[in-house]
């Protein structure tokens, strides 16, 4: 599952699939073209490359479900997160 989300990420870091991946974007959301092109952008910004996410990264999306959900008990992003398989591959 690992490699599968690796090969995953590689495919949509190569940016000759990016329309191909703007098209799939439109198409599951029904979204403006451009919109779906700054979805698609947002995204690959976050993620490494090999699928992590930088840790303020993921505290920024804690803090915006924290305030959209109203959740109130504080929790970390290791906690949203387990990237630990992941982690261990890397070694």
């Amino acid at each position: 599952m690992i490699r599968a989300v690796l090969r995953t990420m590689a495919y949509m870091r190569d940016p000759k699939n990016h329309n191909e991946l703007v098209d799939y974007i439109l198409k599951i959301h029904k979204i403006d073209s451009t919109v779906a092109a700054e979805a698609l952008a947002t995204v690959m910004a976050v993620y490494s490359k090999d699928g992590t996410k930088p840790r303020d990264a993921v505290q920024k999306e804690i803090d915006i479900y924290r305030e959209a959900l109203k959740i109130t008990k504080p929790f970390t992003p290791e906690e949203l997160e387990d990237m630990s398989y992941l982690k261990d591959l890397n070694r």
